[in-house]
């Protein structure tokens, strides 16, 4: 049983740990967006990529956007990891 889930807002469809999303919210995601995710994704460093202010902006953005079609709270972990202090690395 995978123990991960979709980030889209107020999706619990179960994913592989190193995706985002689900393939119904993925396929949502502009492809600038799914670009800044993945670039983003590969040059972080790997223990540190949940930290990475590069990474979570560009997750933020891809969820934000899913939920602004959705029509649901744009509010994520990803911006509020972004908006604490020493929330994130560099």
């Amino acid at each position: 049983m995978v123990d991960h889930h979709c980030h889209a807002n107020a999706c619990q469809e179960p994913t592989e740990p190193p995706l985002l999303m689900c393939r119904k919210h993925w396929r949502m995601v502009p492809t600038h967006f799914k670009a800044a995710v993945w670039n983003a994704y590969r040059n972080a460093p790997s223990p540190g990529r949940s930290r990475n202010r590069a990474y979570l902006t560009a997750c933020a953005a891809a969820v934000e956007y899913v939920a602004r079609v959705e029509g649901v709270d744009e509010g994520n972990s990803y911006r509020r990891i972004l908006n604490m202090p020493n929330g994130c690395t560099s």
